[in-house]
């Protein structure tokens, strides 16, 4: 687990720990052309200040919170260099049941020459509330 700095929303620097894992379907070999979709679903009592995820996907990501389109990703970057984005849900949430829901897609021999690949994958680190969004392989928070 590595730890560092970074501003979440606007407050001052916070210290996070980045422990989130790529996760995927069973079924996906490699990097071969696919769509998974992965949802996870929890429910508010009350509304937080912010909820911030850092988000990244191998090869690409269309982010949904409670039907709403909020974005699609990551920047292009290379397998030394991955990328990934970070997003305030909170505009999105409601209180009550939510639904969080991302399309993974990888093009496999399609994609755009210079986008590199290695597995069909999917990353989200949550902060603070949004931590129960963490990718984990041993978590079954997304469906």
């Amino acid at each position: 687990m590595r730890s560092r700095y970074r501003k979440v929303g606007a407050r001052p620097q916070v210290q996070a720990q980045f422990s989130a894992n790529w996760v995927t379907h069973p079924e996906v070999q490699g990097s071969e052309q696919a769509v998974v979709l992965f949802r996870s679903t929890f429910t508010l009592t009350s509304l937080p200040d912010s909820f911030p995820v850092d988000i990244s996907a191998d090869a690409h990501f269309r982010l949904f919170v409670n039907g709403e389109w909020v974005a699609w990703g990551p920047q292009l970057g290379d397998i030394q260099h991955w990328r990934y984005d970070h997003h305030d849900l909170k505009p999105y949430l409601r209180t009550g049941e939510n639904v969080v829901a991302i399309e993974v897609i990888n093009w496999g021999h399609y994609r755009y020459f210079g986008m590199e690949s290695v597995h069909t994958a999917l990353l989200v680190q949550g902060y603070g509330p949004a931590e129960m969004l963490t990718t984990q392989r041993d978590r079954k928070n997304y469906q």
